[in-house]
């Protein structure tokens, strides 16, 4: 296990987006194999597109289990590369 990821890699919503992708990346930087940045316009983008094929979630059930997916990750949705 790397104590202190060296990279950040920025997230667009096409990993985002579908889940399994998603999992998968952000287990990893769960293990701290590097870190993981998108911003606000990336998230807007996948959520958007999960709504819209996914017409028995709202935007208020995905609002709260996206939130706690990234403090579970150690994830912003707002952040930007390199911060």
């Amino acid at each position: 296990m790397i104590s202190s990821p060296r990279y950040t890699a920025f997230l667009d919503a096409c990993v985002l987006y579908p889940a399994v992708v998603r999992d998968v990346l952000l287990s990893f930087a769960a293990e701290s194999m590097y870190k993981v940045a998108w911003s606000a316009e990336v998230h807007d983008e996948w959520t958007r597109n999960l709504l819209l094929n996914r017409p028995d979630l709202t935007a208020i059930t995905l609002k709260t289990n996206t939130r706690q997916t990234i403090t579970a990750k150690r994830c912003c949705s707002d952040r930007i590369l390199g911060c």
